[in-house]
């Protein structure tokens, strides 16, 4: 096939479908810089290769049609792709990964996907789909990464849309509106390392769960259930997101089994009870957002020497902050807002109450983020050069002041 065409940048509509000798590398005869391209027929043809990058820059295309060829590869996110997926897609038997992410696409997922023998990746997040998640891609035996969130689709998950791919690890079904229906005495044939479902619409928590390894997000749904304590069979998991639910009940202990755990957010529920002591074994803590009653533990500024976030914002949370607080030397953020605490800022804070202020502030020079707002606290939080870092102090609606210090 003469190259020549890619150097036409004018060019709009190029149709060459049914030229069964026709011979191209993709790599090749996508090179150019065809701008103005909406139209690009290679059907039936003999085209082979991976679809290059350059395609990102065909900001017109409207169509693209390679039934019947031998491409690999197929990326087109984060483009201006209209209209429907078409069933012709499947016939694409050689590919090993399709990403139509990021566009405009719209209608159902054609069942036609299921003929991806070798497909390994499969994208279509943040496009306008609905329609039903087909039966079909549960024979997709080599999959490992399915992503179809940020869509319009619904229906019913069950077992048979996972009853092959062995390889899957990466699973991102969240921002969709799925019904789960998976018996209780079903073993996944796959162990996930990511796995999303944020806004589902999810009644309770799977609880097929054990296999998870890294990353789990139930966040935005209308659980109105307690936390299992089987939670704790996520041993392995370095991320757990629950946010955002009406879970009710308490935090159940063996949340404290995540030895390698280095977020948790329970955030924006209505869970009740004390912060269960065995959360203080999750020593590689990062990022903690609870939701909880009583009082903040003095172990909290002891067990969590990475700690970067502290959100114990909203609760019911009463009585003073304790002084341990300001042994979390990485703190960054430390939100307290709209509780019920009361009595003074703790000396560690307050430069009427200690002669070693500079040096207790010195050990939370990271400090960036600090919101005391809507609580019965007072005293004075002493602004000194180690808390240069400080970019957002919030204290509405409290009696606590700041004091600026001489250096």
């Amino acid at each position: 096939m003469p190259l020549g065409f890619t150097e036409l940048p004018n060019l709009q509509l190029l149709k060459l479908g049914g030229n069964l000798d026709l011979r191209a590398s993709c790599s090749q005869l996508l090179r150019g810089s065809w701008e103005k391209i909406q139209v690009l027929d290679f059907a039936y043809n003999k085209i082979h290769g991976r679809l290059p990058a350059s395609i990102a820059k065909m900001s017109s295309l409207t169509y693209l049609d390679l039934f019947l060829n031998g491409v690999k590869k197929l990326l087109a996110g984060e483009n201006h792709l209209v209209g429907h997926l078409p069933n012709w897609l499947g016939e694409l038997k050689n590919l090993v990964e399709l990403d139509l992410s990021s566009n405009s696409l719209e209608g159902p997922i054609p069942a036609s996907l299921g003929n991806f023998q070798n497909l390994s990746e499969l994208q279509l997040r943040a496009n306008k789909l609905n329609g039903t998640l087909p039966d079909s891609l549960g024979q997709l035996s080599n999959l490992n990464f399915l992503d179809v969130s940020m869509n319009e689709l619904s229906g019913v998950i069950s077992e048979v849309h996972f009853s092959t791919p062995t390889k899957l690890d990466s699973l991102d079904l969240s921002e969709n509106s799925f019904i789960f229906n998976v018996s209780s005495d079903w073993i996944p044939p796959f162990q996930l390392i990511y796995l999303y479902l944020g806004s589902c619409h999810l009644g309770s928590i799977p609880s097929n769960i054990s296999k998870i390894m890294y990353f789990f997000s139930l966040s935005n749904n209308q659980m109105t259930v307690e936390i299992p304590n089987s939670i704790g069979k996520l041993k392995s998991v370095r991320v757990i997101d629950l946010s955002r639910n009406h879970f009710i009940g308490s935090i159940p202990s063996s949340i404290g089994n995540f030895s390698g755990l280095s977020a948790l957010d329970l955030q924006n529920n209505n869970l009740s009870g004390e912060i269960p002591s065995s959360l203080s074994e999750l020593h590689l803590l990062r990022t903690l957002h609870l939701r909880a009653t009583g009082n903040i533990p003095p172990w909290v500024g002891e067990a969590f020497p990475h700690l970067r976030i502290l959100g114990l914002r909203s609760n019911d949370f009463s009585g003073e902050i304790p002084p341990a607080i300001s042994n979390l030397s990485s703190l960054q953020v430390l939100d307290l807002a709209n509780d019920a605490l009361n009595g003074k800022i703790p000396a560690s804070f307050d430069n009427s109450l200690s002669g070693a202020i500079q040096a207790s502030m010195s050990s939370i020079t990271a400090l960036s983020y600090l919101d005391v707002s809507n609580n019965n606290l007072s005293g004075v939080i002493p602004y000194t050069n180690q808390m240069a870092t400080l970019m957002h102090l919030v204290m509405v609606e409290t009696h606590v002041y700041v004091e600026v210090l001489s250096p």
